[in-house]
């Protein structure tokens, strides 16, 4: 699986998370992105320029466990967040751009090519993924394409 690398400054986003596993993690996911975009014109600070993240923290290796949020880039994070939003920041971090292509009944299969590949590299991954959508992303189409971006050290 081919690859690209990019290094992103730190970034904020305001979403809405789930706690979810790897095994029910599609249908857990699609609510949060339902919810989130029904809250999405609320973020304060939003860069709204459609560019939407999905972001995977805290993973727990033993129990495949995990915590999803589905967001937007802020500029910076309000005082206070709209009820249902939580926030979270990510540090500076050199990826490993990689891109899925089609319906998300296949991404399983992404991550484990994915998975391969890093390995392949001998680099160490991060602590969290990230899921960047923007305008290839055709809501679940065939011909629809986001990129995961995995930090590596």
């Amino acid at each position: 699986m081919d690859y690209k690398q990019l290094n992103m400054p730190a970034m904020k986003i305001v979403g809405v998370g789930v706690d979810t596993n790897v095994e029910n993690s599609a249908k857990d996911c699609y609510p949060a992105w339902l919810t989130f975009m029904a809250l999405e014109k609320t973020v304060p600070n939003a860069l709204f320029n459609k560019k939407l993240y999905g972001v995977s923290v805290h993973y727990n290796v033993q129990a495949c466990t995990f915590h999803y949020v589905a967001g937007i880039e802020v500029r910076d994070f309000a005082k206070t967040l709209p009820a249902g939003l939580e926030k979270l920041e990510l540090p500076p971090a050199h990826y490993l751009v990689f891109t899925h292509k089609g319906k998300l009944d296949k991404l399983g299969q992404t991550y484990g090519k994915i998975m391969e590949e890093i390995a392949k590299t001998g680099k160490t991954q991060g602590d969290f993924w990230v899921e960047y959508y923007d305008e290839r992303w055709k809501n679940n189409s065939d011909d629809s394409e986001f990129d995961i971006w995995v930090p590596v050290v």
